[in-house]
């Protein structure tokens, strides 16, 4: 198997108490992100690495490592207002992608809940949605 890189576009949002989405955009409030990406790059889940940076107010996420693919489908709603969803594959290449970023967002929602600069935001950053899959 040779190794990977697939690159997505994402940003921070808010969840609610019941775990649905009140902000896409997380207030567009990006303080404290830059550090939290600092901290979260190197995360490797099962065998792939995950690099994660700031562009204005977009996640710039790299996952690295084997049998991954670029067919998945990115788990950004068309409005708020709903539960966060899942990481869908668009075909069977796509499956261990879905499954390994659907773990990697569990992760950083989980980190998101203890981090002290939420504690000062209007709109948390309590999870990630990826928009789109940049082409390779």
């Amino acid at each position: 198997m040779e190794t990977k890189l697939v690159k997505i576009v994402g940003n921070f949002a808010t969840l609610d108490h019941d775990g649905n989405i009140k902000d896409l955009y997380a207030g567009k409030d990006m303080k404290g992100l830059d550090m939290f990406c600092e901290n979260i790059s190197g995360t490797e889940i099962d065998g792939v690495r995950f690099d994660v940076s700031l562009d204005d107010s977009d996640a710039l996420i790299t996952m690295t490592g084997e049998d991954l693919s670029d067919q998945i489908y990115p788990n950004f709603p068309k409005k708020s207002g709903g539960p966060l969803m899942q990481i869908k594959p668009k075909d069977p290449d796509g499956k261990r992608t879905a499954l390994v970023l659907n773990k990697f967002i569990m992760r950083i929602t989980k980190m998101l809940e203890k981090e002290p600069f939420n504690k000062k935001r209007r709109f948390k950053a309590s999870t990630i949605l990826l928009r789109e899959v940049l082409e390779e």
